[in-house]
């Protein structure tokens, strides 16, 4: 599991690259906190994340969960969601709507690899 802080106020979302292997089950866990690096409450806050391929067609989402005054964001694809993705490199980004404000958080470059292992 990955958790990634960073600091808002007018700034440009970090990127991260990320693994997901076909058939596993994926969370990656992100902490954000403000310019003060207080942790930002989230409580009421919604999300999505789209995984979207070289097209910018829609392949899967994220489900993503926020952990109120915790400033968690939870991105999670099941087994069956990621054993039905393409092999190759996705892309997403993260969008919060909190108090009708729209943020994103974060930008992933998603490289799906095939298991060895079936």
């Amino acid at each position: 599991m990955v958790t990634t802080s960073t600091t808002l106020k007018q700034f440009i979302p970090p990127s991260e690259s990320v693994a997901i292997y076909k058939g596993d089950t994926f969370q990656l866990v992100l902490t954000v906190k403000d310019s003060a690096g207080t942790l930002i409450d989230l409580t009421g806050a919604t999300g999505q994340a789209q995984l979207k391929d070289a097209t910018n067609t829609t392949v899967d989402s994220f489900t993503v969960t926020t952990g109120g005054t915790a400033g968690t964001i939870t991105l999670t694809l099941s087994n069956t969601d990621t054993a039905a993705l393409p092999v190759g490199t996705l892309k997403s980004d993260v969008q919060i709507t909190s108090g009708g404000t729209v943020t994103t958080y974060l930008v992933l470059r998603c490289r799906v690899l095939q298991d060895v292992t079936a």
